[in-house]
């Protein structure tokens, strides 16, 4: 199941509403606040800067192409419900009729001809002191849920009119917006006669969690917002089920994606920030006011390795200004706001010049554009370059590796027990082995069609790097101890006779791999499931890395295979 799985739509239409919905939430929380156009201030801002110098991606405002808003007098609804800021209004349960209280957008997306497509009822987030007023309803709900009957019954009656239907309607909010996307969720079957009961639910750093298959939370772990007050059923039992003083406890949600992390500077532990995860530090905001302007869910869904992540996959995105960028590694790290140091993770880079790297085990890092530094380790790792001159960085000398050409062009290394596939890598260097006679550190080669080349390019010191031969698309059978098997075409099959073998089954996961080690485990045999595939294993015990999954080494079967 894809990271953003939404309930009834495949895994391309999910990631676009994810994407559609971010933005329009995020249009509706920064278009205007108290009074003043702040989604404008911070795209001048950036302007005047630099794109990049603040973020990892250039500031956008505005409405995603397509889409416009809709007044109330469309909707059938009187101009008095609409504040100074231009925003449709519902009553706050404790003030009643209050300017600038719980607040909205409806947008619509049409084409050319002015035909409809799709509605978004987008909720604004806090950007008021009155707003403040009715978070002690937020858990309940319903005190909330009777505010919004009169406005969404206009929108349904908007929306039956230009022949569409609840399924046609987003609904989504950041930060207290995405905690009223909840709410509605939650009284979907009740609200405007059940005509929402079939739209899509979307919260962005969402505070409050419904827990029900009709919505999904998008968030980020370091943010200490999102999931604040989770799904308890009052104010006072979320505040009392926190591992500190207002801390975030990092709980885990059917209908929440858990484990994404916005590496910011906060996350970087850089050393003139306060640590401390509270609600009450500003510093540890960060993750929340920085994802209004980042890019970092689109970036997600754009990853060559998006259709690999689950919902509780680790996901680690670059948001480190320029500054940071050039100092800090991005990688999953441990911290107070998270429990998987050390696991499988995903890390995903900027259009700037980055510096990742991969964690102790089985690691998918994409640099996309920029002049990136990729470094890996130990475990299974697979490395999308992107464009750019990016740089592949490896611990020990030259000489404690094997470099592989695959036929589709990327980069096998072996060694130091790890496995590495690269593509779009446009050298590889080596932590030691440079200088005269090897004496001193950092050598480095460009790739070549059929070898590394040593960058010190005098010939009498050469020391190029040929690539090994190495068995792909089946034609191995049996190979020797410490060989590496390298199959991209389906149906093949091949077998290890013994330790520090490597396998990679390439991009098709219809292969079987037959595995035997010296001593084998008469009940290791089995079909599992492989990423939608099956592969038959033999002697789960034979110390074999797998490309794609968390085994490697003599470890028993990890939760990452799923038996079938």
């Amino acid at each position: 199941m894809p990271l953003f799985t939404i309930s009834g739509l495949d895994s391309s239409a999910s990631a676009e509403l994810a994407v559609t919905s971010h933005a329009l939430a995020t249009y509706s929380q920064t278009d205007r606040a108290l009074g003043l156009p702040l989604g404008q201030m911070l795209v001048t801002l950036d302007n005047i800067a630099g794109p990049g110098t603040f973020s990892a991606n250039q500031v956008t405002s505005g409405l995603p192409g397509g889409w416009r808003e809709v007044s109330a007098s469309e909707l059938g609804l009187p101009s008095s419900l609409v504040d100074v800021d231009g925003y449709i209004t519902l009553q706050s349960p404790l003030l009643g009729n209050v300017s600038r209280g719980p607040q909205l957008k409806v947008l619509a997306e049409q084409d050319a001809l002015g035909n409809i497509s799709r509605v978004s009822v987008s909720y604004a987030g806090t950007n008021a002191p009155v707003d403040i007023v009715d978070y002690s309803f937020l858990n309940s709900g319903k005190e909330i849920a009777k505010t919004m009957a009169p406005v969404l019954s206009g929108v349904a009656s908007f929306m039956d009119q230009h022949g569409l239907e609840g399924d046609d309607a987003i609904i989504t909010g950041y930060s207290l917006g995405g905690a009223l996307a909840n709410i509605q969720a939650r009284f979907s079957d009740q609200l405007a006669g059940g005509f929402f009961a079939d739209s899509h639910y979307l919260g962005h750093a969402s505070p409050l969690i419904f827990e029900a298959d009709n919505v999904l939370n998008i968030g980020f772990e370091n943010d200490v917002i999102h999931r604040f007050v989770g799904d308890h059923e009052d104010l006072k039992s979320a505040l009392e089920g926190f591992d500190g003083f207002l801390e975030n406890s990092d709980e885990n949600y059917s209908s929440s994606v858990d484990n994404l992390v916005l590496f910011d500077a906060v996350y970087s532990k850089s050393p003139w920030l306060l640590a401390s995860d509270s609600g009450l530090n500003p510093f540890a905001w960060g993750a929340h006011l920085g994802g209004i302007t980042s890019d970092a869910v689109a970036r997600i869904v754009s990853s060559s390795f998006y259709e690999l992540m689950s919902q509780d996959s680790v996901v680690v995105v670059s948001s480190l200004g320029a500054g940071g960028r050039a100092i800090h590694w991005v990688g999953d790290i441990d911290s107070p706001t998270s429990n998987h140091a050390g696991e499988p993770a995903f890390i995903v880079g900027s259009v700037f010049d980055d510096l990742l790297r991969d964690g102790a085990s089985d690691d998918y890092i994409e640099g996309f554009a920029g002049d990136d530094q990729i470094r890996v380790s130990t475990g299974t790792n697979q490395v999308e370059g992107g464009q750019g001159t990016d740089t592949l960085l490896f611990e020990g000398e030259a000489d404690d590796y094997e470099i592989y050409r695959l036929d589709d062009g990327r980069i096998g290394v072996s060694g130091h027990d790890s496995l590495t596939l690269a593509g779009g890598i446009e050298r590889i260097e080596f932590e030691y082995g440079g200088g005269f006679r090897g004496a001193g550190p950092g050598l480095r080669y460009v790739i070549e069609d059929d070898r590394l080349e040593d960058e010190f390019r005098f010939d009498w010191f050469d020391r190029d790097i040929a690539f090994v031969d190495a068995p792909q698309d089946g034609q191995g059978g049996e190979w020797s101890r410490e060989e590496v098997a390298l199959a991209d075409a389906g149906d093949s099959v091949s077998s290890a006779g013994a330790r520090d073998d490597a396998l990679h089954l390439g991009d098709l996961f219809d292969d079987e791999a037959s595995f035997s080690a010296e001593s084998s485990r008469a009940s290791g045999e089995g079909i599992f499931g492989w990423h939608g595939g099956a592969m038959a294993l033999a002697g789960l015990e034979a110390a074999a890395s797998f490309v794609g999954s968390a085994l490697s080494g003599h470890v028993e079967l990890p939760e990452a295979w799923q038996a079938i």
